[in-house]
C-alpha cells in the first residue's frame, strides 16, 4: 500500500537542527551523487520548489511538484533495492533483542542496522549515481533538475519521522519487516508464528465463542507452603545461562553523537568503542564467574 502525504505546499522542510541520523545520511549522500552536488542542504536550503503530493511505494516516490506559474510536474525518484541475502542479514541482527523493534515502532532507526548492512557490503543510503534512477516531464536541461531535487527533500522530511519510509524505498516494507522480526524472535522462543492479517482482514474474522475464552481461575495454582514458595526449585540447576557481547560497541554514542566537549568526533567514537568493549568483556567475565 503505497504512503501518502498531502501536508503540503512543502518549501522548508525540517530543520537542520531537528534531524535525525538517519535524515542527516541521506542529505549528505547528495554529496557523493554526482550532478547532485548543488542541490546539497547548505547550498539549497530554503530554496526548494513546492511539493504538492508525496507518496512513496516500495523502491520508489514519487511526487508533483510546483513548477512554475500553474504548471505542475511529476517527479519519480527509484533508488535500486538491497538485495535478499543483505536484508536477511539485517533482520537476524535486528531480531537479536527486542528493543531494536520497539526503537522502529517508536519512529528510531537502529544504527545497527546501517552496520550490519554494511558488514555484508551494502549501503542503506546511496552513495553512486546509479542506485538512484530520477525522472521528472519538466524540460530542464540539467538533470536532475530542482523539481527531482524537491522529492527527495520532502521525502527526508518524512523519513525523519518515519524511518520505514527509508526501508521502504530500499526493498522491504513495514509489513515486512515487522513480519521478519516476528518470525525469527518465535524461531528463538520455539513458538508458532502466525504472520499478522493484512489491512481489513480483521474485520471479517468471526468472534471467539465465549467458553473459547479461558477463565482466569482455572490457571495452575500452587499447591505448596507460602515459605517454598519463595524457595528456589531444582529446575534452576538446569537452567542454561548466556552471556554475549552486545551487537554493536558504543551504540548510545552513535545514535545520540558526540558531546559538545569532544572536538574530534571519530576518536572520541573510536575511544568510546574500547571502552565498551572493555565494559562488555569485564561484566560477561563477572556474570560467567557468578553462574558457575
Amino acid at each position: 500500500m503505497p504512503r501518502l502525504f498531502r501536508d503540503y505546499p512543502y518549501s522548508g522542510g525540517t530543520a537542520l537542527s531537528g534531524r535525525k541520523w538517519w535524515t542527516g545520511r541521506w542529505l549528505e549522500a547528495l554529496d557523493t551523487l554526482r550532478g547532485w552536488e548543488r542541490f546539497t542542504p547548505y547550498r539549497w536550503y530554503g530554496r526548494r520548489p513546492p511539493v504538492l503530493k508525496l507518496t512513496v511505494e516500495r523502491g520508489h516516490a514519487a511526487g508533483t511538484v510546483q513548477g512554475s506559474g500553474w504548471q505542475t510536474h511529476q517527479v519519480r525518484v527509484a533508488l535500486a533495492p538491497l538485495p535478499d541475502d543483505a536484508w536477511e542479514q539485517a533482520l537476524d541482527a535486528l531480531a537479536g533483542a527486542a528493543m531494536w523493534e520497539v526503537a522502529l515502532l517508536n519512529g528510531e532507526l537502529p544504527l545497527l542496522l546501517e552496520e550490519t548492512l554494511a558488514a555484508a557490503g551494502h549501503g542503506l543510503f546511496p552513495t553512486r549515481r546509479r542506485e538512484v534512477d530520477a525522472e521528472c516531464d519538466c524540460l530542464d536541461v540539467m538533470q536532475p533538475c530542482r523539481h527531482i531535487a524537491a522529492v527527495y527533500y520532502a521525502a527526508a522530511d518524512h523519513m525523519n519521522g518515519d524511518p520505514f519510509a527509508l526501508l521502504e524505498l530500499r526493498g522491504r516494507t513495514r509489513r515486512e519487516i515487522l513480519d521478519g522480526l516476528h518470525e525469527r524472535r518465535a524461531r528463538l522462543l520455539g513458538v508458532e508464528f502466525a504472520p499478522a492479517a493484512l489491512d481489513g482482514a480483521a474485520e471479517h474474522d468471526e468472534p471467539a465463542a465465549p467458553d473459547a475464552v479461558k477463565d482466569p481461575t482455572s490457571v495452575g495454582t500452587f499447591a505448596g507452603t507460602p515459605d517454598e514458595f519463595w524457595r528456589m526449585g531444582a529446575e534452576l540447576d538446569q537452567l542454561a545461562l548466556s552471556f554475549q557481547p552486545p551487537p554493536a560497541d558504543a551504540l548510545p554514542v552513535k545514535q545520540l553523537g558526540p558531546p559538545p566537549f569532544s572536538y574530534d568526533r571519530r576518536e572520541f567514537t573510536r575511544v568510546m568503542e574500547q571502552t565498551y568493549r572493555a565494559v562488555s568483556a569485564d561484566v560477561i567475565r563477572r556474570m560467567t564467574e557468578d553462574a558457575r
